[in-house]
């Protein structure tokens, strides 16, 4: 395993226009919601949310979790 300087902004959002500036600052890649976009530097979406938001409102299955990583 290694480390990988990734941005991951609060609630995965980031203005469009600082995304091209992120690796001039030591970022390899951004953390975002939603389908990949073109963008100079690699788009992971690394959000795992763990609520069961429109069933139980508890915690997701955990087998899924791990799916999801």
């Amino acid at each position: 395993a290694r480390a990988v300087p990734m941005l991951v902004p609060p609630w995965n959002r980031i203005d469009a226009g600082l995304v091209s500036d992120l690796g001039s600052v030591g970022f390899a890649a951004l953390s975002v919601y939603g389908p990949p976009k073109p963008a100079p530097l690699a788009i992971i979406n690394s959000n795992v949310d763990i609520m069961d938001w429109h069933g139980t409102r508890g915690c997701r299955d955990h087998g899924l979790l791990v799916q999801a990583i």
